[in-house]
């Protein structure tokens, strides 16, 4: 065999080999895993903005092009966060309604079929307290290591985001500042949910777009399952600081 020829044989090959490549890789991300970064707080603290996380695609069936439904169509488990399609745009959120489940909300309390939903730890809950009472709270926030959230004066009341754990912990030990769940504006209602549809909230309810804003998701629009946290850097942060290794690879779990 001629050099030349041998050459073009290895050129062949080299062609086929990045062809089948780049072949199996739009495979495995159109119908296995695929990547999305979390752009904001609304799952928080579950999900942090800057985490980038692989999606089970396969976990609610499987997209075929030019079929609108799903093969092999399986149906969301309550509580499983949920990468969706919607008006929106793409969506990472917490499915807590199920086809078929009648949901009554009143206040920040949600009740299926009548039962009140316990509200997960990591939930984002707003609480004010006396204003005076800042600079105290504050301090032991930064002793404590809890974030400072969103924040605003009303009625000479301070308003801040806890989660449930974060709430306990600054109870317990100021005891002398009372915390009250607010709870203004907050919209009441009851609705069922129709067949082949979930009602999905984010744990970080008062920072998130979530079914009380795009309605419900239909099973045809839900992309995945989010499984895995394999990278995470702080957005606020550049260069290279605000790696948070210690979230890398983390399992994600309901």
């Amino acid at each position: 065999m001629s050099a030349k020829k041998e050459k073009w044989l290895s050129v062949q090959r080299w062609a086929m080999i990045i062809c089948c490549s780049l072949f199996l890789a739009l495979a495995i991300r159109y119908f296995l895993l695929e990547s999305f970064q979390m752009p904001s707080s609304q799952m928080e603290n579950t999900i942090l903005a800057g985490d980038y996380i692989w999606v089970d695609k396969t976990a609610y069936g499987l997209n075929i092009p030019m079929i609108p439904e799903k093969i092999w169509a399986k149906p969301v488990e309550r509580h499983d966060i949920v990468v969706c399609r919607t008006a929106s745009g793409v969506m990472i959120s917490r499915c807590l309604g199920l086809p078929g489940d009648t949901l009554e909300v009143k206040a920040y309390d949600y009740y299926i079929n009548g039962k009140k939903l316990p509200k997960s730890p990591n939930v984002i809950l707003p609480y004010q307290y006396d204003l005076p009472s800042d600079a105290t709270v504050k301090a032991m926030m930064k002793k404590l290591q809890i974030p400072l959230r969103d924040s605003f004066d009303e009625n000479d009341k301070k308003i801040r985001f806890f989660t449930k754990y974060e709430y306990y912990s600054l109870t317990n030990v100021l005891e002398e500042i009372v915390f009250e769940s607010y709870e203004k504006d907050s919209e009441n209602y009851k609705i069922c949910i129709p067949k082949n549809q979930y009602w999905m909230l984010a744990d970080n309810v008062n920072a998130s777009v979530d079914s009380r804003h795009f309605g419900f998701v239909s099973q045809a629009d839900l992309v995945g399952k989010a499984c895995l946290i394999w990278f995470s850097k702080n957005p606020l942060e550049n260069g290279l600081s605000g790696y948070r290794f210690e979230r890398f690879f983390r399992k994600i779990s309901r």
